[in-house]
């Protein structure tokens, strides 16, 4: 994974497009505004079938990626495992350089 990932995320963080944590993503997908549900490597169980049941259920795309949330913590500034993109430019970004560093 590169850094430039993280900055993305932490670009749309400050951009006020991301909702952390399980519960205001769960509630994002709820109300429609969700474009992209990204988790940890080391979300919990309980936590990834929550999220999975109510993205399956809004038909909203997930991202798991290869980073801990202690690293992507330190993008957003908060530690979490789950976060909901609520921008649709950036949740192409996120996915584009997602894949690209799977390529490597």
């Amino acid at each position: 994974m590169t850094d430039k990932l993280l900055s993305i995320i932490g670009l749309a963080r400050r951009a006020g497009k991301i909702s952390l944590g399980c519960d205001p993503a769960l509630l994002a997908i709820a109300k429609h505004k969700t474009k992209l549900i990204v988790t940890a490597q080391d979300i919990s169980k309980n936590t990834l079938s929550r999220i999975t049941a109510a993205a399956g259920e809004k038909n909203v795309s997930m991202l798991a990626l290869g980073y801990t949330k202690e690293q992507i913590s330190s993008a957003l500034g908060k530690l979490t495992a789950v976060f909901s993109v609520n921008d649709e430019g950036f949740a192409k970004q996120i996915q584009k350089l997602a894949s690209d560093d799977r390529q490597l």
